[in-house]
């Protein structure tokens, strides 16, 4: 989305077409983020322990986007502004759930501490976080990122791109991948079938994207590009399955099809049976104090892994900032809007639901052009 450029319009939308246009452009926004936040999710959650809770996972995921877009739509400075959940914390969260459930294996813990105490650390974090930069926003720090040099920028998004395609792939193929090494993984069994499966997908994205490039089609139909390709994926997907006579079962089982999330073992009535809280109440099992016990065992071996998302988190959300202000072509308050990103993360963090800050430059440069409001967030 942020390679579209704004076009400059000299005539200024009425007020009911203003409302309509920052609908529509919400909509779109909403259905290009929705796939992105449970891609992220599974990056998030990527350990094989996780793919029990993946539903859950992912609602909690969404609730945090959703969070976050309320807190950027209060505070930023910028009326027509979309900030979602970008790839640069993905790497630390991921490698700190990874190490709490090594830890919770490591002491046998019973599954349902290790996933609470996983929740509650990245929760933590992200809090931690916000009040860190608090801090770089009071100092005027955050401006420094301008005077960086392109090459280090450049290193940065293609080791994010990197790892970001790694991740695809893995989950394409279905095996764990956190190195360079585990590679050779991706090519057992039925594993380069999947992944061509995905390559083609994403293929076709960036062939529809450059015809409509090519042919000028309206931005709001370039918007829509990736979902209704996805869209029409699953319905090939479902076609070829059922004119093959294979079963969903079967699918599953071979891995073309997500695993049904584990059943309850306790019945009852309590709030933890309520679907719409089923996701929370992961981070309240009935072992509270092995909870902390495991939070407490894993907080002090991951304070560098979380100085080094400090670090990344304020240089990427500036990052973002000036990508914003490039394309309205007026300057921004650096410090101003990476405060907005703390409070994003204070709110989250209470939520002790994980992500990242990302402001839409393109998207949101486009609605300053038509007269978009807050609605649109």
């Amino acid at each position: 989305m942020a390679g579209y450029d704004a076009v400059p319009t000299t005539q200024e939308p009425k007020p009911k077409q203003s409302t309509v246009l920052a609908c529509i452009y919400g909509l779109v926004a909403s259905l290009m983020c929705a796939p992105v936040m449970m891609s992220f999710a599974s990056i998030i959650f990527a350990d094989p322990f996780f793919s029990e809770y993946s539903p859950e996972l992912v609602k909690l995921v969404l609730f945090s986007s959703a969070i976050h877009q309320l807190c950027y739509v209060r505070w930023s400075t910028m009326p027509f502004a979309v900030g979602q959940v970008q790839d640069a914390g993905l790497i630390f969260l991921s490698s700190m759930a990874r190490f709490v459930v090594a830890d919770g294996l490591q002491h046998d813990d019973h599954a349902a501490t290790t996933m609470a105490a996983a929740l509650w650390t990245l929760g933590l974090a992200t809090a931690l976080l916000g009040v860190m930069l608090i801090v770089i926003g009071r100092l005027r720090l955050a401006s420094l990122a301008q005077y960086l040099p392109v090459p280090v920028v450049g290193g940065y998004l293609a080791y994010i791109g990197f790892y970001c395609g790694q991740a695809g792939l893995a989950m394409m193929s279905g095996v764990e991948v956190t190195s360079l090494k585990d590679w050779p993984k991706l090519f057992h069994g039925s594993g380069p079938a999947k992944m061509c499966v995905g390559v083609v997908v994403a293929s076709a994205i960036v062939l529809t994207s450059s015809i409509a490039e090519k042919r000028k089609w309206s931005r709001a139909s370039k918007s829509l590009i990736m979902p209704f390709v996805l869209l029409a994926t699953c319905v090939i997907f479902y076609f070829l399955l059922y004119a093959q006579g294979s079963t969903l079962a079967e699918a599953r089982a071979n891995g073309w099809v997500g695993a049904l999330p584990a059943r309850s073992e306790k019945g009852g009535t309590g709030w933890r049976n309520v679907s719409v809280l089923k996701p929370w109440a992961l981070y309240a099992p009935r072992n509270a104090n092995e909870v902390l016990r495991a939070v407490g065992r894993v907080a002090p071996r991951l304070i560098p892994s979380w100085l080094a998302m400090v670090c990344v988190v304020a240089f990427s959300s500036s990052l973002d900032v000036a990508a914003v202000e490039m394309e309205l072509g007026s300057p921004l308050n650096y410090d101003s809007e990476l405060q907005t990103a703390v409070w994003k993360s204070k709110f989250r963090g209470a939520f002790a639901t994980p992500a990242r800050w990302r402001g839409d430059a393109g998207l949101a440069a486009r609605r300053s052009q038509h007269g978009c409001t807050r609605l649109t967030g």
